[in-house]
């Protein structure tokens, strides 16, 4: 199967503009980082669990005297209200930048706070619209804890509304951090359950990313590279999470994988999930790993190709197969990874979630931006109800 099918009137844009800084010990890099965006003054935003494993205090001594102080309330899914406590607190502290360091609710809340401490206010719906700031927000320096969501590198931020249960998606492309730090030991305290979840999620970025219709040679080749390295080193993180190695891999796979969607955009899985996480608080990955071999099946008949060099990057020996039957493997071994890693299988497993919300969910995922680069046209949310139900 080629590779290389592309249609010879193919044009696209591709941006990248986060400056990435890996190795263990990594994390010794951020003042010089801090003084090169001309930083004096960084408030440390994290949240309560990496304060209590010790992280917050290690980064904050790297900082020196570049530290303000720390704000940690954010809660697992980043809200309206931890972004106005988050930017009230670093207008008191007299913060000219911010150091983010967790994982993607910390940076999505950290990307909030930097611009509205950039143009003013307390509220970030003000700036919902796409790409709409007119110039750079504060200063950005991301310390990701968890390998996963790419929001290191990525230029949106997801903040759930509480007093609509739905999750508002953010995007701009001066939001992207101005520098991300890849430091493995900042991944090392992870428990398996998370980090196998925040795998799943980088491994969805790449399987959507490379599905998607505004996918291009140069975000193809980052996702499947990363979808390799994934299939190989997210088991060996979930079994042995001192494994700086696998560790590290992770990390830059996740970020290759932020990447790539960050130009190819994303689809129905991550349409389903913002709608389910919006209503119940469900963690992101595990939503996305719950409903992804689910999503694949329902596109396989519209990128059969596709998804067939998808289960050879999965390691799947697909010789003898046809091409479809070579692309229905590659869900099949999507949710045999799932299951390995001991994540939910079926939404039913999910304490709290009620099946005769599954309706108003579908619709909530129809009118999610990520569907417009779903493979599948999706023009009825009960298309989309059709895979909540499978799901179940």
């Amino acid at each position: 199967m080629s590779l290389f099918n592309y249609n010879p009137s193919l044009e696209f844009i591709f941006r990248h503009s986060t400056k990435l800084i890996f190795g263990i010990g990594a994390i010794r890099e951020l003042t010089t980082e801090l003084n090169t965006l001309g930083a004096r003054r960084a408030l440390l935003i994290t949240d309560t669990g990496i304060v209590r494993s010790g992280l917050a205090a290690t980064v904050r001594a790297a900082l020196k005297d570049h530290c303000v102080g720390v704000f940690s309330e954010v809660p697992a899914n980043s809200s309206l209200t931890a972004v106005q406590q988050g930017v009230t607190a670093a207008r008191g502290m007299g913060a000219d930048s911010v150091v983010l360091l967790g994982g993607g609710s910390v940076m999505d809340t950290g990307k909030c706070i930097a611009t509205l401490l950039r143009t003013g206010g307390l509220d970030i719906r003000d700036h919902l619209s796409l790409n709409q700031l007119e110039g750079p927000v504060a200063p950005m320096i991301a310390v990701p804890t968890t390998a996963g969501t790419g929001s290191e590198v990525s230029y949106g931020a997801v903040v759930r509304d509480p007093e609509r249960n739905t999750k508002m998606v953010f995007a701009d492309h001066f939001i992207a951090p101005n520098t991300a730090i890849l430091d493995p030991h900042m991944t090392e305290g992870m428990p398996p359950w998370l980090t196998a979840a925040t795998g799943m999620d980088a491994m969805t970025h790449d399987i959507e990313a490379y599905a998607s219709l505004q996918g291009e040679p140069i975000s193809d080749a980052l996702a499947l590279h990363s979808l390799q390295i994934i299939a190989q080193y997210l088991p060996a993180c979930v079994d042995n999470g001192h494994d700086l190695t696998a560790r590290g891999q992770m990390q830059l796979a996740a970020c290759m994988a932020a990447i790539a969607f960050n130009n190819a955009i994303l689809g129905l899985t991550h349409a389903m999930a913002h709608a389910l996480g919006g209503r119940y608080g469900i963690h992101h990955g595990t939503a996305n790993a719950l409903f992804l071999p689910h999503v694949m099946r329902f596109n396989l008949e519209t990128v059969p190709e596709r998804y067939a060099i998808l289960a050879e990057a999965l390691g799947v020996d697909t010789r003898g197969m046809s091409t479809l039957d070579a692309g229905r493997t590659a869900a099949d071994a999507v949710a045999a990874l799932t299951r390995r890693l001991a994540l939910p299988e079926r939404l039913r497993d999910i304490s709290g979630v009620d099946i005769a919300t599954l309706p108003s969910l579908a619709e909530a995922a129809m009118i999610d931006a990520c569907l417009i680069t779903n493979p599948r046209l999706v023009t009825d949310p009960g298309e989309i109800l059709s895979v909540y139900q499978q799901a179940w």
